[in-house]
This record gives C-alpha cells, structure tokens and sequence, in this order.
C-alpha cells in the first residue's frame, strides 16, 4: 500500500468511525446521564478525523505530528 491509499485508507476508517458512532448513539436512552457520554463519545470520536484532515493542511512537520497526536489523543478517550 503507498502513501496515498494509506492516507485515504485512514481517512474513510476515522469517517466511517464517526458515522458508525451516531448511528450508535441514536439508540442510547432518552437519560441525563446518556447525553452527557453521547456528547463526550461524539466529540472524541469526530475529533480524530478533524485531526487527521486538519494534519493534511499542516505547515510544517512539527505541527502535521502534533494534530495526529491529538488525533490519536481522541482515540484513546473514545476508548473510555
């Protein structure tokens, strides 16, 4: 796999891990306390692939590996 596969690859898995966590979510209980994992999950989730696109944008490569840190950060919390 080159560089380009891989980018898209990563790119379709961290998309389809959000899309698969809303459809997850939408069938949690009207509760308090499931909103408040909702909103924390939704916002780790959709935060890895925010990370990975804004890393394609970045202006040097201290800063393309910083947003993929964070990008592997949210994955970890997402864990939780």
């Amino acid at each position: 796999m080159n560089n380009a596969e891989f980018k898209q690859k990563l790119i379709s898995r961290a998309f389809n891990l959000s899309r698969d966590a809303f459809k997850l979510v939408d069938k949690f209980p009207n509760k308090a306390s499931a909103r408040v994992i909702i909103n924390q999950l939704l916002r780790a989730i959709t935060s890895i692939g925010a990370n990975i696109i804004e890393a394609q944008a970045a202006s040097s490569k201290k800063d393309f590996v910083n947003f993929l840190n964070h990008a592997l950060k949210s994955g970890n919390e997402s864990k939780f």
